[in-house]
């Protein structure tokens, strides 16, 4: 019993000292850092002694924004700039459902990574199934908005926008604790999201409607300054 005793101690003091030396080399790896309003970096500038391989992007996301099993980094684009610099931009995903405003992106040059900045969010105790379906969201969406046409009922010209009546995209959203400057607080919701294109009277936007209660979430105005016209209790956020 006391050899027993002894292996599981001696198998905590291995865990806990290879766990250590992992911190101790992420916090050699970097050389700046800065937080967001959540207590997760949005800005890292690791040092040149580092040498962290650009193809380890997945353990330096996971190591550095404490990602859980059910996060993970999907790329968007790479680009190059003319100082050879590599711009490499990945979206949050969750279960494979995208967050909402939730991108990072890593800088790199000839492999190696020099430094990465975004926007993560803990995906704690999140609720991932859809209590409302689609077609229940787009009417309180729609209901939202209160116009009187829409672009999706004429066909001949929502071809021409290249529109067509919005289906409803599943995404988490980040809470919204301050519309105008859009600053999200950390606590993450299952939404649909709808881009309604209104005619009459003229406006354009994305609106949140909450997939577990219905609830109207957000409202990101995409056509600007529309004057006095607003959509009830949620906001035009102006750029």
């Amino acid at each position: 019993e006391m050899k027993n005793q002894f292996l599981v101690e001696l198998k905590c003091f291995v865990f806990l000292f290879l766990t250590s030396l992992s911190i101790f080399a992420q916090d050699r790896d970097v050389k700046q850092k800065t937080f967001n309003s959540n207590g997760l970096p949005n800005f890292i500038v690791f040092s040149e002694q580092a040498n962290i391989s650009k193809s380890n992007y997945l353990q330096v996301f996971e190591e550095q924004l404490n990602l859980n099993e059910n996060q993970s980094f999907i790329l968007l684009k790479s680009e190059t700039d003319d100082l050879g610099f590599t711009h490499d931009k990945y979206q949050l995903t969750y279960n494979g459902i995208k967050v909402e405003f939730a991108t990072y992106t890593i800088h790199s040059k000839n492999g190696k990574l020099v430094s990465m900045n975004g926007e993560s969010y803990k995906m704690d105790n999140v609720m991932a199934n859809p209590a409302i379906s689609r077609q229940v969201a787009f009417s309180k969406a729609v209901s939202q908005i209160g116009a009187t046409e829409y672009l999706w009922e004429n066909s001949s010209e929502a071809t021409i926008m290249n529109y067509q009546q919005p289906q409803g995209e599943l995404i988490f959203l980040p809470s919204m604790n301050d519309l105008n400057t859009q600053r999200p607080s950390d606590k993450v919701r299952l939404a649909y999201k709808f881009d309604i294109y209104a005619t009459k009277p003229l406006s354009r936007g994305d609106i949140y409607i909450d997939a577990v209660t219905g609830e109207v979430l957000y409202y990101n105005a995409t056509i600007k300054h529309l004057g006095e016209h607003a959509h009830g209790a949620t906001q035009q956020c102006e750029e």
